[in-house]
C-alpha cells in the first residue's frame, strides 16, 4: 500500500513539473517577444535579456526535474 502512495504522489509530482515546463516556455516566448519588440523600439534590453536568461535556466531545471520524475514514475511502475 505504502509503494502506490508513493507511485500516486511521484505522478502527481510529475503532472506538475509537465505544468511548469509548459508554463516557463510560454514566458520564455513572451520575454523573447519583449525582448525584440524593445529592441525595435530603440530601448536598452539589458534587463529583459538578463530575465530572459533567468527563465531560460529555470527551464532547464524544470527539464531535470521532470526528467527524473518521469524515471523514477517508470521505474515504480516496472517494480508494481
Amino acid at each position: 500500500m505504502q509503494s502506490i502512495n508513493i507511485g500516486n504522489r511521484a505522478a502527481a509530482e510529475l503532472a506538475k513539473a509537465e505544468r511548469l515546463v509548459v508554463m516557463t516556455n510560454l514566458l520564455i516566448e513572451l520575454q523573447r517577444q519583449f525582448v525584440e519588440y524593445l529592441d525595435q523600439t530603440n530601448e536598452d534590453i539589458t534587463s529583459a535579456k538578463l530575465d530572459f536568461d533567468h527563465l531560460l535556466a529555470g527551464l532547464v531545471s524544470c527539464v531535470e526535474r521532470r526528467h527524473r520524475l518521469r524515471a523514477m514514475v517508470k521505474a515504480q511502475a516496472k517494480a508494481a
